[in-house]
């Protein structure tokens, strides 16, 4: 169990052993030993920091609130168990790695709001078999798809007009 001081000025607990940054609205660790199957992120985060989920085996379903803007560099990597994630349309970036082998997931839609997609943000998700791009992404990064095998559809909005040449790769 995690507990932080209520005198510490820069981060707090939810008392389930969720830290939080107090200034600036990030979650920055969820317990791996926590068993929940699923999390409602509150809808006053505005960023899951980097590696903030990493490597959670339980985890299924992630609820996210309209407000969060950044998903941070391997924010949710080989959460093996996550199989929905729908993200909402106050995102605006999606780090390096930030769902890097999150096998169970199968579908994920990108929302129009997202302009930055890092490198490997969905690689290696066995899984995966549809992924949406919905917006005019600015800034795509290589390798984002690289390693699922099972990927079969993939839908770019008319507003996207480069597309990486290994964002497939492998």
């Amino acid at each position: 169990e995690i507990t932080v001081s209520e005198d510490n000025r820069i981060y707090e607990s939810d008392g389930n052993g969720v830290v939080f940054q107090k200034d600036n609205a990030s979650l920055i660790y969820y317990p791996p030993a926590r068993q929940d199957t699923s999390y409602t992120v509150p809808d006053y985060v505005k960023t899951i920091a980097e590696k903030a989920f990493y490597g959670h085996k339980w985890l299924a379903e992630i609820d996210f609130q309209e407000g969060i803007e950044t998903i941070g560099e391997n924010a949710f990597a080989e959460c093996t168990a996550l199989e929905k994630a729908e993200l909402p349309q106050s995102l605006k970036k999606i780090g390096p790695s930030a769902f890097y082998k999150c096998s169970a997931l199968c579908k994920i839609t990108i929302p129009s709001s997202v302009t930055t997609l890092g490198n490997g943000a969905f690689a290696e998700n066995t899984s995966l078999t549809e992924a949406a791009l919905e917006g005019n992404i600015k800034t795509m990064d290589n390798a984002v798809f690289m390693g699922c095998d099972k990927l079969k559809h993939v839908l770019f909005s008319n507003q996207i007009t480069k597309i990486p040449a290994s964002m497939f790769w492998n």
